[in-house]
């Protein structure tokens, strides 16, 4: 080893040796523990000066010393032994473990960290909101006290950081209270674009670190000729950090209503439950012939899951209401969509690929007219669902059984056993063809009671169906490569094979009783869902789809299929499409063009007359600023019996700015009967901070305690202070001419869903 290298490595080892004493005597001082890199304090400078007498040490140059959860970096570092006081000057920077971080002019502090006396903060907190102060004192460890403050979530201009954001609060003094992460600000008012709205000698809320706390949250308000004056006020109770309970009491004009919603977790799962209850007039008939009578009304909406191992877990989730309208009058519980309420109560369990379900289902039907004691219970229901490889052919074996007991107050009552086998594989050749091959066998018991099937008195008794199929697909996708795009051309065929059996009539269809001959189901073995229909007989089915791909039209694709059945299925005479040996055109379009326009389509067209049967269109055109969309559907009317089979609707959408946006729409029925839906429009500024949005919505339609009229809703949000939201419902006004008429389907109507208020800190 050479001289000048010998003399590197011990002039390296003397400078490390030196640094490492003088980190040890200043965290002594300091009282810190410096014995390890994994202690509570770490300390770095580029070098250090301290007296004989150690009454004063120096650190200079990129400082940064650590403290438990806190860490300052700082040009210089004195510390006075004497006082115990450490001063940091030159661009000082305080860390904590939140990732709060305040830059200071000035800082003094004590050796534990624990009291200090700042000058000139600037702070960013850890959810990206600002502050300023002029100076601070910190005191018990926990607690800031800051004088002459400004705070802000918004982010500051990037043209002009000297512009005041859109809203701010400045206060004479700022609380700033660790361990209850509060933030209290005395004799404060708040900005918006730079000009005092509003005046507060008190305001608290929430710290930038706080998630969940007990408090008050926004109010929401509003009212409509039937309930009059609504006012709600909701008080969340964080009970402990696995549970919490809000409470709203509603004050209704009418009759007042409270709401109740309790959230818990579990080490293995939750449970939530919401209720509301009242007691106020239930109206029944139309608008000229209605009858009140005052009654307790109430609804419960409670999930619940327990993972009970590794492979199984169970639980429930039901919905009820007391009476049909409840929800669509009491649209502030956000049910008014609803046409129908599900409660469920399961069990399932997994296996590798295996599955195993039981389950049970009650149903409330919600809509106008329909009869209830025909709604079906099932309980109970269990699968069981098996797939294993297959190692001479490398398909899958796969056995599916179902056990179903269906039952309700009058009707068809009915216990099924369904069990499923078969085999599946998909080759792919090095050639280009795909291969769909598959073998299935399935076979159903039935134990039936009370069916009328159109005969003379209602049937009891058992029966069966044996039902075996074969499938096969082939796919032969062509591509074809252009210099800025590529086209794929790909033709299916598929042949399904089965017994031309007849279907005895003496067996209900409970589960496939409605379904849809489309573009998605023309390749599928079975094109019902559920297991009471068998689609028998051998047909051929045949399509083409063409798929473009290039930066300028981006993915568009054109799908035209039909299916062919050598001898016609009873079963399908009903289903629009499936009526004749060759059934109907199914076709679908989907086209991008950059991202001017975007375009859907799904049809039925004769295949004798190439009209359409049923049709779906969706367009959009335009770009941000200005954009221009609609939707046309028309069903037929086996599909929709009690339903508008045509609808259209027509919508702008605009993003004026980066932050403001606003949008119009209308809804029509067509046809003979048709009329004005709704129509409405709103307006939206939304940034990083602040939030206003205002809607207004002009409604036609009726049903039972909903009636034509006006809604609007106006919602402010400012982040970490909560929101405030309005709504109002004027009566509606009768029209004279036809098409002003109110629609009375339940179907038709249109709803927009009030949310509960976010958060507004206690």
């Amino acid at each position: 080893m050479g001289f000048k290298k010998q003399i590197k490595i011990y002039a390296l080892y003397f400078s490390t040796l030196a640094l490492v004493q003088a980190e040890s005597i200043i965290a002594k001082h300091l009282n810190l523990d410096a014995t390890t890199r994994s202690s509570k304090t770490l300390l770095q400078a580029d070098t250090i000066e301290y007296s004989r007498n150690e009454t004063l040490v120096v650190a200079k140059g990129n400082v940064e010393i650590a403290h438990e959860n806190k860490t300052i970096y700082a040009d210089q570092v004195t510390y006075d032994r004497s006082n115990n006081l450490a001063t940091a000057t030159g661009h000082v920077r305080l860390h904590d473990q939140k990732n709060n971080v305040l830059f200071l002019s000035y800082v003094e502090l004590t050796g534990d960290f624990k009291e200090a006396l700042a000058k000139d903060i600037r702070g960013i907190m850890a959810d990206n909101s600002l502050l300023a102060a002029t100076s601070s004192k910190r005191k018990n460890a926990t607690v800031n006290v800051m004088d002459h403050v400004v705070y802000s979530p918004c982010a500051l201009c990037k043209k002009d950081p000297n512009k005041p954001p859109l809203w701010q609060i400045k206060s004479r003094q700022t609380l700033l209270d660790e361990e209850s992460e509060d933030m209290i600000h005395k004799d404060s008012y708040m900005e918006m674009f730079g000009v005092p709205i509003f005046y507060a000698p008190y305001l608290r809320h929430p710290g930038p670190t706080v998630k969940r706390r007990s408090g008050f949250l926004a109010p929401f308000f509003g009212g409509s000729q039937d309930l009059g004056f609504i006012l709600g006020v909701p008080y969340f109770w964080e009970i402990a950090e696995d549970k919490d309970l809000t409470i709203t009491p509603v004050y209704i004009s009418e009759s007042p209503l409270l709401i109740l919603a309790y959230r818990q977790k579990f080490c293995r799962g939750f449970f939530n439950i919401e209720t509301s209850f009242t007691e106020s007039s239930l109206k029944k008939g139309r608008l000229n012939a209605e009858r009140k009578t005052k009654r307790f009304r109430s609804h419960i909406d409670t999930q619940a899951l327990i993972n009970i191992n590794q492979n199984w877990r169970a639980g429930f989730d039901i919905k009820r209401a007391l009476d049909d309208t409840y929800f669509r009058r009491y649209k502030f519980l956000g049910y008014d969509k609803e046409t129908f309420l599900t409660s469920r109560l399961y069990g399932e369990g997994f296996y590798g690929r295996h599955y195993a379900l039981l389950e049970g289902y009650a149903f409330q039907d919600l809509r106008q007219g329909e009869p209830k004691t025909q709604v079906p219970y099932i309980a109970p229901s269990a699968d069981l669902n098996m797939v294993w490889k297959d190692p001479l052919f490398f398909g899958t074996y796969f056995l599916d059984t179902n056990f179903l007991n269906l039952t309700r107050e009058r009707g068809t009552k009915m216990q099924r056993l369904a069990l499923e086998t078969g085999w599946h594989k998909e080759m792919v050749s090095s050639w280009g063809p795909v291969t769909d091959l598959g073998l299935f066998l399935r076979q159903n018991l039935y134990n039936i009671q009370d069916f009328n099937g159109g005969f003379q008195k209602k049937y009891n008794g058992q029966q069966g169906r044996f039902f075996p199929q074969a499938v096969l697909n082939l796919k032969y996708p062509l591509i074809k490569f252009f210099e800025k795009a590529r086209l794929i051309i790909e033709p299916i065929v598929g042949i399904v094979t089965a017994p031309n059996m007849d279907l005895k009539r003496k067996i209900p269809v409970e589960d496939s009783g409605l379904y849809e001959f489309s573009d998605t189901n023309l390749f599928s073995r079975e094109r019902a869902p559920g297991w009471d229909f068998f689609d028998t007989g051998t047909r051929l089915n045949w399509g083409v789809k063409f798929a473009l791909f290039s930066k300028l039209i981006k993915n568009s694709e054109i799908f035209l299929g039909q299916s062919y059945a050598f001898k016609r299925n009873q079963g399908a005479q009903n289903v629009i499409g499936l009526r004749d040996h060759a059934s109907d055109y199914v076709a679908r379009a989907h086209l991008n063009f950059t991202d001017w326009v975007a375009f859907e389509s799904r049809n039925l067209f004769s295949q004798k007359h190439l009209t359409s049967k049923r049709s779906e269109q969706i367009i959009s055109v335009g770009q941000p600023i200005f954009r221009v969309s609609g939707s046309y559907v028309r069903l037929p009317k086996i599909l929709t019996p009690n339903i508008s089979s045509q609808q259209m609707t027509a919508r702008i959408d605009s993003q004026m700015t980066e932050f403001w946006s606003s949008n119009i729409y209308t809804i029509r029925e067509l046809g003979h009967n048709g009329g004005r839906l709704a129509h409405g429009g709103g307006l939206t500024y939304r940034d990083e901070c602040f939030e206003f949005t205002t809607t207004l919505t002009k409604k036609y339609y009726i049903d039972r305690d909903v009636k034509p009229g006006f809604e609007i809703l106006f919602r402010l949000v400012f982040k970490n202070l909560g929101d405030f939201q309005f709504t109002g419902q004027q009566i509606g006004i009768k029209n004279k001419s036809d098409a002003d008429k109110p629609i009375t389907d339940l179907s038709q109507t249109l709803n927009i869903r009030q949310d509960m208020p976010g958060g507004l800190a206690s």
